[in-house]
């Protein structure tokens, strides 16, 4: 199977789960307040709010981090780093064009490098 058709780069659902698994491995983290598996799920699906009673916030996982105001898709995003960190010379211009990955100029590559670097 070719690891560009996996789940997390075609579905944002997905997408938001495997970057949930990244970043919280032992369960939400409160980027407000910082309070540690003390959030529940709101009834939107990705959305929680922090338990503790001097925060009380709503987060996502992209809170805090280069996703949260971008207007591209998470899966989108996603695939763009899993390009970016496979490829030899970080993108060749016959894949950005392609992929439209262009936007991502401003982007930190060490970040997306040790933290979403392909298994």
């Amino acid at each position: 199977m070719c690891k560009l058709n996996a789940p997390q780069f075609t579905d944002e659902d997905a997408a938001r789960k495997y970057l949930e698994a990244i970043r919280w491995p032992h369960g939400p983290v409160c980027p407000h307040c910082g309070t540690v598996d003390k959030a529940y799920a709101t009834k939107r699906p990705g959305k929680y709010r922090c338990a503790s009673k001097e925060c009380r916030k709503d987060f996502t996982v992209k809170v805090g981090t280069v996703f949260e105001s971008s207007h591209i898709q998470l899966h989108k995003w996603l695939l763009a780093a899993y390009l970016l960190c496979s490829s030899k010379n970080l993108m060749p211009s016959a894949e950005s064009t392609t992929c439209r990955t262009r936007s991502l100029g401003g982007l930190p590559l060490r970040w997306v490098r040790r933290r979403l670097s392909p298994s």
